[in-house]
């Protein structure tokens, strides 16, 4: 609850401090006055249009970005009767949540002494049925968070149907409903129009996200991205914030961030926004350098990539020892947790697998040969030299297989040489510094944490291959070292040598992520 003087703000924050842990789960957080105030000011500097603006808040809770609009109009000498009554509209579903936001703009306007009639209606702002009166200029404001992925938010198929029907590709997949609050903003504001609303920053990159992305790109332009870096309310989710100006061409978005996005990032290209993720942007929040220098060779030009699902997981429950019997056939289990960069530490680490502890795991493939023969063709395929990649990690970490000893447990990458290229060729090119960082500004924010690179086997056969043979062969050499500590700053300028990127900025912030 805000400790505030001030009514129109308290009733709403304790309107929304009350919500029962339901109305939590299906999204509905409390934004704090301070971060409603920053994004309105935000957004109305990117305002261009003549006259002020009419703002909207398609999602408006406890009234919070309503109240901080009708302040800030106010503070531009505009009439605070005419504030409430023609340039703000308040959109909510819950009718407790209307008669807040009503009250707030109420209490606000006793405050300017004056008597208003606030336009706010009861609507769900998705539905094909709601409509807001007027021309929008601005639409901001936070819209509830329903990941598509847990039971209590999950749409119906009829509902899917219905998005569909509204949306087009944009509603398809599992995307967040937030997501979708973009897209129906971009069709209430005019052209020239700006949309700014805080999204889960996994929007940035979500793959089920991509066709909201798409419908912004062919709408306008995102003139900035706030990425503050910090929870801003009381929920485990990091957040962004669009700003996308309507009908409007640019060149770059601007990337800030903190809390009040006072700290500059630098820019990003539009051209790096069209090839499906933003992961750009995150990438420039975040401080990735950023590679110019790319070789027209791919990893998909030496080698193949694949990984397990869940059918792979739970075929080997079951199967699973830490002391293999004296006859049969045996093979060692790699998971997630035993990858380093350029390390196995299978038989020196624990790691879990079926909810159970193993230091030494081995698979039965006999009796995996026994019960499921279409995972052991699976398997026998696996089962040859190859590189191992983690995901959900903070830089690129994979490994060398030479053998082909180990059986790869979901969610870890194969890559499997298709050529002349040895697997620890291949591994130290993964490893390489401008890999990671590359990877980061086409495929990061897709991950559980903020700073984790989650890859999947379509993403690692895009990753450029070294330019140089030599230098990416001597760190290849000194990888092979065996139990020996690996002498990281060598190997990782070898790699930028290799890739013809200067060392300095990229080596650092690898170096930060692989020791």
């Amino acid at each position: 609850m805000v400790n505030d003087e001030r009514g129109c703000l308290s009733v709403g924050a304790v309107y929304e401090a009350g919500l029962d842990p339901v109305a939590r789960r299906r999204g509905a957080h409390y934004t704090p006055h301070d971060v409603a105030s920053t994004l309105v000011t935000r957004v109305l500097r990117q305002w261009r249009g003549i006259g002020p603006p009419v703002m909207c808040d398609p999602a408006c809770g406890g009234g919070v970005f309503l109240v901080a609009a009708a302040d800030a109009l106010a503070q531009s000498g505009l009439d605070p009767r005419r504030i409430v009554d023609e340039l703000l509209i308040g959109v909510d579903l819950d009718a407790g949540a209307v008669a807040t936001s009503i009250e707030a703009l109420r209490l606000w306007s006793d405050e300017h002494g004056v008597s208003t009639s606030p336009r706010v209606l009861r609507a769900d702002a998705l539905a094909a049925n709601a409509r807001v009166d007027g021309r929008v200029d601005i639409v901001v404001g936070n819209p509830p968070f329903q990941s598509q992925m847990t039971s209590h938010n999950a749409r119906t198929q009829g509902d899917r149907d219905q998005l569909v029907a509204r949306f087009g590709d944009a509603a398809r997949g599992y995307v967040d409903s937030a997501a979708l609050f973009v897209v129906r903003a971009l069709e209430m504001v005019r052209p020239g129009g700006v949309v700014a609303l805080v999204l889960p920053r996994s929007f940035l990159a979500a793959r089920d996200a991509a066709g909201v992305r798409a419908a912004v790109l062919g709408s306008g332009h995102v003139v900035e991205c706030w990425i503050p870096g910090e929870r801003l309310f009381d929920a485990s989710v990091d957040v962004c914030v669009p700003l996308i100006r309507c009908g409007d061409g640019g060149s770059a978005t601007q990337v800030v961030s903190g809390r009040q996005g006072d700290i500059a990032r630098g820019s990003v290209s539009a051209t790096a926004l069209s090839g499906g993720t933003w992961s750009a942007l995150l990438a420039a929040a975040d401080r990735v350098p950023e590679i110019t220098s790319v070789s027209s060779a791919v990893i998909g030009d030496v080698a193949t990539a694949t990984a397990g699902f869940r059918d792979q997981y739970y075929g080997f429950v079951g199967h699973v020892s830490d002391e293999p019997g004296p006859v049969g056939r045996w093979a060692r289990l790699a998971t997630t947790a035993m990858i380093d960069p350029g390390r196995c530490g299978w038989g020196r680490v624990d790691v879990r697998f079926a909810k159970q502890r193993w230091s030494s795991p081995h698979v039965d493939l006999d009796a995996v040969a026994r019960e499921t023969p279409a995972l052991m063709r699976w398997v026998e395929r696996m089962l040859v030299p190859k590189v191992i990649v983690a995901t959900q990690t903070r830089t690129i970490e994979a490994v060398a297989d030479v053998e082909g000893a180990y059986v790869p447990s979901t969610p870890l990458i194969s890559v499997i040489p298709s050529g002349a290229t040895s697997a620890e060729h291949i591994a130290s090119a993964l490893l390489a510094p401008p890999s990671a960082a590359w990877a980061f500004r086409r495929f990061g924010g897709a991950g559980m944490s903020a700073g984790a690179l989650k890859l999947a086997a379509r993403d690692v056969v895009q990753i450029p291959l070294p330019r140089d043979v030599e230098p990416w062969h001597e760190a290849t050499g000194l990888l092979r070292a065996e139990g020996t500590d690996l002498d990281w700053p060598r190997i990782g300028t070898l790699l930028c040598d290799a890739w013809a990127v200067p060392a300095a900025d990229v080596l650092r912030w690898w170096l930060e992520r692989v020791i």
